[in-house]
């Protein structure tokens, strides 16, 4: 016949536990929560380490997890308060707060010790803890501190590895190819080629549609090469749809657009681009009226030398806007590529 002590289970306050309370505490006491107050971390059967969340939390080698786990797993009948667990392991309730959420534990003597007070099998630790008889000796503490030192040097390398995996998996991801850039630059090809040919609105909404297209992509990630030549595409559109506002009556338009074809030009650094950008402010301005503006702009655009027919426009451009102001002796002097073109 199997005796009492074998078959019957009671909690610590001597009340026997009924067959279905797999828990170490009866009703009463899981209500009353009296375990919260424990001066020392509960006696736990041995299947009590194989709780899923528990072998999980010791597979990541974070003490904190494992302390967290502990307070959480089902045997308690509810969680144990982290100012319970503080006081066991002498630490506030608010370190112990920053210890579960990942911040790292310097003190080894402390985190031996915690192992130890909680009573964590041997065979599940990361490290080879000293038993609770010679958890004094010097050399004992010594030994275990450098074991759990090399486990800490371990998980930090491989954690920065991983790290740097994930860093070269997100720099080397992007939304644009060659191809892509390619197509974007033939598009603005066309519609330059055409514009004089075709009707003019037809031609200003797929300016506006390149625009949009390189705008889309350049809120993405891409290699820095392809950044640059993002820009100069949306460039190139920008000052298409501002000369053509200035041919369908609106230089005011014409300067919103100028003013953002710059940026593109100054961010891709192309200098054929920003000599079409002055090119095409000057027009505006010129059409305003405003010789002098118009002059300065097309003086500007000469700086950018190499430029092929946006140089023999702005020169010519030039020498009209001095003559309108009233500065014919400079309107007539012969244009001559400066030393910084």
């Amino acid at each position: 016949m199997v005796g009492e002590s074998d078959a019957v289970r009671r909690c610590s306050c001597g009340t026997r536990l009924a067959r279905d309370n797999r828990t170490a505490r009866c009703g009463s006491c899981a209500r009353a929560g009296r375990h919260h107050v424990s001066a020392a971390p509960p006696d736990v059967p041995a299947q009590f380490w194989d709780h899923p969340d528990l072998r999980a939390a010791l597979a990541t080698r974070d003490i904190g997890a494992v302390i967290r786990a502990y307070r959480r797993h089902p045997h308690h009948g509810q969680p144990i308060r982290q100012a319970t667990v503080a006081a066991w392991i002498d630490l506030s309730a608010t370190r112990l707060s920053r210890v579960e959420n990942g911040e790292p534990v310097n003190d080894l003597t402390k985190f031996i010790r915690w192992t130890q007070l909680l009573r964590i099998p041997q065979h599940l630790l990361w490290f080879r803890a000293p038993s609770l008889s010679v958890c004094g000796t010097p050399a004992a503490v010594a030994a275990a501190s450098a074991a759990a030192a090399r486990s800490t040097a371990e998980k930090q390398l491989m954690t920065a590895a991983e790290e740097s995996s994930a860093f070269l998996e997100w720099a080397e991801a992007t939304n644009v190819g060659d191809l892509t850039v390619d197509q974007l630059h033939a598009e603005a090809r066309r519609i330059a080629h055409t514009y004089l040919k075709v009707p003019t609105l037809p031609v200003f909404s797929r300016a506006r549609a390149l625009r949009d297209r390189a705008a889309s992509l350049l809120t993405g990630r891409q290699a820095p090469q392809h950044t640059r030549e993002l820009y100069a595409a949306a460039g190139w559109s920008l000052t298409m749809l501002s000369w053509i506002s200035v041919d369908l009556g609106r230089p005011d338009a014409a300067e919103d657009h100028a003013r953002a074809a710059w940026m593109c030009a100054e961010r891709s650094d192309h200098n054929p681009l920003r000599a079409w950008v002055r090119a095409t402010q000057h027009t505006a301005a010129f059409w305003r009226s405003d010789y002098t503006t118009a002059a300065r702009y097309a003086a500007d655009g000469l700086r950018y030398g190499g430029t092929g027919t946006a140089e023999v426009f702005l020169s010519s451009a030039l020498a009209l806007d001095l003559a309108r102001a009233a500065q014919p002796r400079r309107a007539h002097a012969p244009r001559t590529n400066c030393p910084d073109r």
